[in-house]
């Protein structure tokens, strides 16, 4: 795992940074999330990324709502150009808790729905990307604890080449009101957050890399759900390998995760997480 120090620049950066985005790591992709390319000529359907990644917590003692995951999803341009690319993303997240009753030592605990609609601009050497993202979670094979819908539209905005061997993003979203559901108003305002990723060129070898990640989320009082405070951190650190294949490759990582809010009940109660994962990211386009 990737250790840092809190008053390094680097520290200073990622939870000072007041440039807008990011949400809850509870809907974080397992992976940085690089803008697509933009083309020398306009295309349709071009770019995609997939994956299936496989979560395994380490410290289930500490955080028994949480055992193992299944995250699967695609990220596909529907239109690219050398000056705007319009893109969506379709991703769905089955989590599993212990469970010392079952044969299988587990149950499927809730299913987790994160869909997304970007448009992104070359801006200096970056990009910048707007974003509408709607994410639902739902309990699934247990008693009904709770259920939560965001619907938010951020903005995020990054500074450097997506090629480099260092990639960074800040950004920011807020939720926007209900627009048809009827359930329990979420606490949820909205977000601002710094993510930096590095990565060790290494040929055609594997790849070792690096990401950290912190958000400040805005939270209100007076919703089914009870908060502590109207400051929350969430922050993320993880370190891995690329092993690579023809269009993409196998990630193997190790992740911890502090998560002020992770949607198991009413009670916006902090979790720290250590998780191991592995799975294929595919690319292509």
């Amino acid at each position: 795992m990737l250790r840092f120090h809190w008053k390094s620049p680097l520290a200073a950066i990622l939870l000072l940074s007041i440039a807008p985005a990011g949400w809850s790591e509870t809907t974080a992709l397992n992976f940085f999330e690089k803008p697509l390319e933009f083309p020398s000529s306009q295309a349709f359907w071009g770019q995609y990324q997939t994956w299936t990644v496989f979560d395994h917590v380490l410290n289930q003692g500490d955080s028994p709502d949480f055992a193992h995951s299944l995250d699967t999803g695609t990220r596909f341009a529907v239109y690219e150009s050398p000056t705007m690319t319009v893109s969506g993303l379709v991703r769905e997240v089955f989590q599993f808790k212990v469970h010392p009753d079952s044969s299988l030592l587990f149950n499927p605990r809730a299913l987790v729905s994160d869909l997304r609609l970007d448009v992104g601009f070359p801006l200096g050497e970056g990009s910048a990307v707007v974003e509408y993202r709607h994410d639902c979670k739902h309990e699934v094979d247990t008693l009904v604890l709770r259920d939560a819908v965001h619907d938010a539209l951020g903005l995020s905005y990054y500074p450097f080449p997506r090629e480099g061997a260092v990639v960074c993003r800040l950004g920011g979203e807020f939720n926007l009101p209900k627009i048809y559901q009827t359930i329990t108003d979420e606490p949820d305002l909205g977000a601002l957050s710094a993510e930096v990723s590095a990565e060790i060129p290494s040929g055609e070898g594997p790849r070792f890399y690096g990401e950290l990640k912190s958000s400040l989320i805005f939270r209100k009082a007076g919703t089914a759900v009870a908060v502590s405070s109207f400051w929350n951190v969430d922050a993320r650190a993880t370190c891995g390998v690329i092993l690579p294949g023809k269009n993409g490759g196998l990630r193997v990582y190790l992740r911890i995760d502090r998560t002020t809010d992770p949607w198991v009940d009413h009670r916006a109660e902090p979790s720290l997480t250590w998780t191991l994962g592995l799975g294929p990211v595919l690319e292509g386009g």
